[in-house]
């Protein structure tokens, strides 16, 4: 058996004794489950812990698939970006996005401020104490997250 075999089965016998739901249980108030690094190894070799536990609230585009279908609209994944980007976001080793490089399940849902761009008639007609963060690692109200890759 080679090790990555034997961590694909800790993983998947981690999920399952946490029973229905995630890999930790319930998920917590904000809809999203808690990870913790031995999900990850059902992808990454054990000996990248190290580098993937200040991740693990972040979990990467296979553990977000596992709720959420892609879905025509949403900015596609697996694309290389030729540039580096800066902290909070996150690329793959190779260089290429996933969910997380934008998205930041430990965010709160809600934020007292836009997150995000807004028509003029949002900010007019909608006007609101809470806007949705939209999980996003940064915040876009100017395109500012756009513009790290475009």
């Amino acid at each position: 058996m080679t090790p990555r075999s034997a961590a694909l089965i800790l993983a998947v016998a981690a999920i399952v004794a946490a029973g229905p739901g995630t890999a930790e249980g319930a998920p917590p108030a904000d809809g999203h489950p808690a990870w913790t690094v031995e999900s990850c190894f059902s992808c990454h070799r054990s000996d990248e812990a190290a580098a993937i536990s200040p991740r693990v609230g972040r979990p990467c585009r296979t553990l977000c698939a596992t709720c959420h279908e892609p879905r025509e609209g949403h900015h596609p994944v697996g694309v290389r970006i030729p540039r580096s980007v800066p902290a909070p976001l996150i690329l793959t080793a190779g260089g290429t996005n996933t969910c997380v490089t934008c998205h930041d399940t430990t965010r709160p849902r809600r934020d007292n401020a836009p997150w995000e761009s807004r028509s003029l008639f949002a900010r007019i007609a909608l006007r609101t104490k809470e806007y949705p963060t939209r999980y996003l690692a940064v915040k876009n109200d100017r395109g500012q997250l756009c513009r790290t890759c475009h």
